[in-house]
């Protein structure tokens, strides 16, 4: 709910909005944020995102809002990335269709542009989520002092799966119940990073239709707008790539 809005607004920005000249610095700036080791939000989130989330709630030592923000930030690049390349793969016909049917700019970048690319978007997010899933290291950075858990209460502590699972690994007995326990927490985490990628895979097939219709109904656009100048002014009133369509 943080990091998807900020991260294809970013993307949408830099792609469409920000000047020629600013675009490759902007995309080169999110590339290397997206080469960060986990290690470094971790101490981030830990120092500057608990002492934020401490001014604003009261409360210390690294809640579940924390944890919530240090994750966001720590996803937003790779996000951005994938959706920067799926927007640069929108067709360009499908956009100047839009605008020469009489559309705003901003209403073509998000009702097509945005639209076009929702594919490229849901993989991104997937990526996203399987690092977010995946991450201990931050994780056990920001909430050092958590002990318990899960709770969804914003403001309390709590501890996550991986975190659990990293906690007291190798002074388990192997064999034991709490050694077990974490590798069933470990099947759990699998399972749900599966079923994430299944369902997002699911709905990036039903959007790929919809994609291809929009492209036919862009290219019947053009014809549409082709026939008009012909009846109007003849063969001579067409451009050449006009007559050659």
């Amino acid at each position: 709910m943080i990091a998807v809005p900020i991260s294809v607004l970013t993307a949408l920005f830099i792609t469409r909005v920000a000047p020629k000249s600013l675009r490759t610095p902007l995309f080169v700036i999110v590339a290397l944020l997206a080469a960060v080791p986990s290690v470094i939000y971790g101490a981030f989130g830990g120092q500057w995102i608990n002492s934020l989330v401490y001014s604003i709630t009261g409360v210390a030592n690294g809640p579940l809002l924390s944890l919530i923000f240090t994750l966001a930030l720590m996803i937003m690049p790779t996000i951005t990335l994938l959706t920067v390349a799926a927007i640069n793969n929108v067709d360009k016909k499908m956009e100047n269709s839009s605008l020469a049917l009489g559309a705003t700019r901003a209403q073509t970048n998000f009702k097509v542009t945005l639209v076009a690319a929702i594919p490229g978007i849901l993989v991104g997010t997937l990526l996203g989520i399987g690092r977010a899933l995946g991450e201990a290291t931050a994780v056990s950075m920001v909430a050092s002092q958590a002990s318990y858990g899960p709770t969804f209460l914003p403001t309390e502590y709590t501890r996550l799966i991986t975190s659990t699972m990293l906690k007291g690994f190798k002074e388990l007995e192997i064999g034991s119940d709490e050694y077990l326990y974490r590798f069933a927490l470990g099947l759990l985490l699998v399972t749900t990073t599966f079923a994430i990628f299944a369902l997002l895979k699911y709905v990036q097939r039903k959007q790929d239709p919809e994609n291809k219709s929009m492209q036919l109904t862009a290219s019947a656009v053009k014809t549409r707008t082709i026939a008009m100048k012909y009846e109007q002014r003849g063969l001579e009133g067409l451009s050449i790539n006009e007559q050659h369509e």
